[in-house]
């Protein structure tokens, strides 16, 4: 990277709790917390926050102090693909008939307010596929409609609604990300979550061009499995067609990893990949205690 990586960039350094799974959600916190890093991404689904338990607010009261007592910030995801529909991934989308638009917001809805109570920096979120029924101009209208009413509504929370770019999703490209951002106005509520994690891996392959251009919406870049190097440079390599365009933008973004493998080396793992977050982008400024 040469001189670059001597330009303090100041990201927040994050990792997915659902590479903690095997962990009590308050052990995972601990760890984390201990480790060093500064946010957690939690899901709103299955684990660790359901969404309709009957004590909701409860829990997520002593999420909040627990997220306190340990100076974690938190990220909120809605994007657990079988949480609507046990027998399909991804469905009903913010794309679907109205019916099932309308379940899709609902969660939307209740993320965003969940994410309010934590005081998170975003609710991650992803379009949905459009139904092989809808033309291109139904889908673009559903989905503008879909977002208009969430955007409404993390308005009045206060909340940042961050879309995550995937395959098979309407909208999986930088591009696409831009065209619905001009048909909402380019609301301030709307950010964008690219994924690095390298070819093979990576939702959508990022081009430095492409991300110069959405540098003013982007919030966060996540990296999943990041390899073990013998140098330390796992995370540079996953992010290198774009991590020039990081520096130069001295954006201070939200940089946070995950692992798709559970078990006992999970922690070991975060402590790793963390050290490599460290590496690459000359540490962070913020220590736990500043990421709410």
């Amino acid at each position: 990277m040469g001189d670059m990586r001597d330009i303090p960039l100041a990201p927040r350094f994050g990792f997915n709790a659902a590479g903690l799974a095997d962990h009590r959600l308050p052990d995972a916190l601990s760890v984390l917390a201990d480790l060093g890093y500064d946010v957690v991404t939690l899901a709103v689904g299955h684990w660790p926050i359901d969404p309709w338990v009957d004590e909701l607010q409860h829990e997520v009261e002593l999420l909040s102090n627990r997220l306190d007592r340990l100076g974690l910030g938190v990220v909120i995801t809605a994007v657990s693909r079988y949480l609507l529909d046990s027998w399909q991934a991804d469905v009903p989308s913010l794309l679907s008939v109205e019916s099932g638009r309308e379940r899709r917001v609902g969660l939307l809805l209740r993320a965003v307010r969940i994410a309010a109570e934590l005081d998170a920096g975003a609710v991650v979120f992803r379009s949905g596929a459009a139904p092989a029924e809808a033309s291109d101009r139904t889908a673009w209208r559903r989905l503008t409609e879909s977002c208009s009413k969430v955007l409404e509504f993390a308005e009045r929370e206060d909340v940042m609604l961050a879309l995550e770019l995937s395959p098979g999703m309407f909208i999986r490209t930088c591009g696409d990300f831009e065209e619905l951002a001009d048909r909402l106005g380019r609301p301030n509520r709307l950010a964008l979550v690219l994924d690095g994690s390298g070819d093979g891996v990576a939702p959508v392959r990022l081009a430095a061009d492409d991300v110069r251009r959405v540098l003013p919406a982007l919030t966060q870049v996540n990296i999943t499995d990041v390899p073990d190097s013998p140098t330390g440079e796992g995370v540079a390599a996953r992010l290198s067609p774009i991590l020039p365009v990081l520096f130069e933008s001295r954006r201070r973004l939200l940089v946070s990893v995950g692992s798709t493998e559970h078990g006992a080396l999970t922690p070991q793992y975060a402590q790793r990949a963390l050290a490599d977050l460290r590496s690459t982008f000359g540490g962070s400024s913020l220590g736990p205690g500043s990421g709410r």
